[in-house]
């Protein structure tokens, strides 16, 4: 390429030299490039940590697995959800946030624990989306109030603090619906207010307790004096598991016990009814009312007991049923007796081989708190289980359970 001269004339020792323009442009090209170099990583770091875009998100599906095991007391058997976890991974990688996210949330209804709720966090960061960052990450520390991937994840932010994204303690409109429901955890209080005059609902999301299976206790108390509280509790297929069925006097307080599955998804509504209005206090409390041998829902979960002695459990609920192994020391009868500890309890119990088959019943209970016996035959270093069940639905209560060989 030719070069053009800019010349003064006439030309002397003041004359100036010829300066070729491309050098200029070249020279011009650069500052502005450095410039703009300067203004972008200012930008990004006022962002703040996004500029990773995998950072803090976790790719392991082992993690997935050993959460959702210890949320819900079985093995993930779901090849569906790993690979919408892993799949979500992929996307992620390739900068797709809004499919990777998709993907999770669909991912959170079969495996509700804190990996899948951390990575919607991390995703919703990067797509620059606040609210469902914050709520996100509020959904995994209700589950695990120190969990570490999200409290790292959290220090990172610079407009948000670790307290903004815990769960609620403080009612906060709109929750009408369980789509804008506030994040609340088992063990706290939450303080919220009826308005007046605008049929006004409040809607709470919560998660039961890891496994073991275990009772929860809702308490609802009127601070008005006016106010008539009303209520139910649904699970996350807008199915209904409990309603207060009476009409309150006003400023009665609610209390009611339920045992729902382990880290199950739930809901809980309030109102005013007959258009009462004021504030109330909201709170759920897990009873600790499982025995030392749960869970042993199941014979693959059986809890293995000497073949000889005496130990203490109880039925907890109409769905609950108790497990146990032993295994005999040498051939001959053991004598199985289940001694009723309430006036209430209707028990059942069953006999199984080696093979987990039946071997036999226990006689019918004679009525509420009656006690049970049964002898079986076995034969040594063999395996055998004993299975202790509520005959009736709502029957339930503590008992002795004990074996001994002769």
């Amino acid at each position: 390429m030719s070069s053009i001269e800019f010349r003064n004339r006439p030309r002397g020792r003041t004359g100036l030299k010829a300066v070729r323009l491309p050098a200029v442009l070249s020279s011009l090209a650069a500052i502005l490039l450095v410039a703009a170099l300067v203004a972008w990583l200012l930008v990004r770091r006022a962002a703040g940590p996004a500029a990773d875009p995998m950072a803090g998100y976790i790719t392991d599906v082992s993690v997935l697995e050993h959460e959702y095991a210890a949320a819900g007391g079985t093995v993930l058997t779901s090849d569906e959800t790993r690979q919408l976890f892993q799949r979500a991974a992929d996307l992620a990688r390739q900068g797709q946030w809004i499919a990777a996210s998709e993907l999770l949330e669909t991912a959170s209804k079969t495996a509700a624990v804190p990996v899948v709720f951390n990575d919607l966090g991390v995703l919703y960061e990067d797509m620059g989306d606040r609210s469902r960052m914050v709520n996100a990450f509020r959904e995994a520390l209700a589950r695990s109030a120190n969990y570490q991937p999200v409290l790292r994840n959290l220090a990172r932010q610079r407009d948000i603090t670790v307290a903004e994204a815990r769960p609620v303690t403080h009612e906060v409109e709109p929750n009408s619906t369980n789509t804008t429901a506030n994040v609340i955890a088992i063990e706290s209080q939450v303080d919220g207010e009826i308005a007046a005059g605008q049929n006004d609902i409040d809607t709470f999301k919560f998660a039961a307790p890891p496994a073991p299976r275990d009772t929860l206790a809702l308490d609802i108390a009127a601070r008005s004096p006016n106010l008539r509280l009303g209520w139910n509790i649904y699970d996350d297929g807008v199915r209904e598991i409990a309603r207060g069925t009476e009409l309150p006097k006003p400023g009665d307080p609610v209390h009611f016990t339920f045992a729902p599955p382990p880290n199950a998804t739930l809901y809980v509504s309030v109102w005013g009814m007959d258009q009462t209005a004021g504030p109330y206090r909201l709170s759920l409390k897990a009873l600790k009312a499982f025995d030392a041998y749960e869970p042993n829902d199941d014979i693959f979960h059986a809890s293995p007991i000497p073949a000889a002695g005496a130990i203490q459990a109880n039925i907890m609920d109409g769905k609950d049923q108790d497990f146990y192994s032993f295994l005999a020391d040498r051939s001959g009868t053991i004598d199985i007796d289940l001694e009723n500890d309430t006036s209430t309890f209707v028990p059942g119990m069953t006999v199984f081989g080696p093979d987990q088959r039946t071997i036999g019943f226990a006689p019918d209970a004679k009525g509420r708190g009656a006690s049970l016996h049964y002898s079986v035959a076995v034969e040594a270093g063999q395996k055998y289980y004993v299975q202790v069940w509520p005959v009736l639905d709502h029957s339930a209560g503590d008992y002795k359970l004990r074996l001994e060989p002769r």
